[in-house]
């Protein structure tokens, strides 16, 4: 399998990832049934959640993981076999914003955001979500382009009954968009019994994360012994995993570190360090591809 590169970019929005150098992994696929389509074999990911991402490395990548809101033309991309997907979040919905008013149609459960006064929490498990969801996100991001859905419930705990409902939303979504790729976040927990409705998983922060005032912090313990298991069970069975994790960009020793906690090693190019799969990680590994950049 062919060296990959992948390349985060956060910007500071309002989703709160900041620019930050990380580090990930891209694992084995498990082969879709039904009319699903099959997402290929990426030699690179490019992950940005700000509004405005830039056009030359949309260009550049395989694959983009990008804010639904985001100013783009996929055109050129698409023209090059490049993919974009949408990262929704289906929890946390601004005050005043068309998601709002149409959890407030729908009479979809919602509360206060603790802290922020401007967003509201809508509730995976009331009955009207799943609808919620495919009207006010989903349906959006396909009308816009977007060639699948990273789905995600923000930095909010997930209890069984939202994983349940986060696996029927998938569902739904591949009966309906049966030619879109379908990703779920890893934290919510979900495993293996997502294998027949998504093409893998998005890990942010397995080891480190984003701290106050532009730093980093190590993941608690347990967080990342919960993920560590949850990658190696999805793998098992052949599912691919995007493991991303946070270095300081001025911190040359943790941006060695960071995808060396993957299996990978390091290869230096300037202006940019770039991170590759070593020969050693590849025997590890295999049929894995492992990347990182920095810039």
């Amino acid at each position: 399998m062919p060296n990959a590169s992948l390349t985060p970019r956060f910007p500071k929005s309002s989703s709160g990832l900041l620019p930050k150098l990380l580090a990930g992994m891209l694992s084995s696929l498990v082969v879709m049934t039904g009319m699903a389509a099959e997402l290929p074999a990426f030699r690179s990911l490019f992950v940005d959640q700000s509004l405005r991402p830039d056009a030359r490395s949309l260009a550049a990548f395989d694959l983009s993981v990008l804010n639904p809101h985001a100013e783009l033309d996929m055109e050129p991309g698409h023209a090059q076999g490049n993919r974009y997907l949408a990262l929704l979040d289906l929890t946390h919905v601004r005050t005043g914003s068309r998601g709002a008013m149409l959890a407030a149609g729908r009479q979809v459960s919602s509360k206060p955001a603790e802290n922020d006064k401007h967003t509201r929490l809508v509730h995976p498990t009331d009955p009207q979500w799943i609808a919620w969801a495919v009207e006010a996100l989903v349906d959006p991001a396909a009308k816009k382009g977007f060639d699948g859905f990273v789905l995600s419930l923000g930095n909010e705990q997930a209890d069984a009954a939202s994983r349940t409902s986060v696996v029927t939303l998938a569902a739904t979504l591949r009966q309906r968009y049966p030619d879109k790729h379908i990703l779920l976040d890893l934290h919510i927990g979900i495993g293996i019994e997502a294998i027949h409705v998504s093409d893998g998983f998005l890990a942010l922060g397995v080891y480190t994360r984003e701290g106050k005032n532009n730093t980093v912090d190590w993941t608690p313990i347990a967080e990342t012994q919960r993920l560590t298991r949850l990658i190696r069970n999805v793998q098992m069975q052949g599912m691919r995993v995007f493991a991303i994790d946070y270095a300081p960009a001025d911190d040359r020793t943790a941006c060695r570190e960071a995808p060396q906690k993957h299996g990978c090693a390091a290869i230096h190019h300037h202006p940019r360090i770039e991170w590759r799969q070593s020969r050693s990680a590849r025997r590890n590994l295999t049929p894995s591809a492992c990347a990182a950049w920095l810039g």
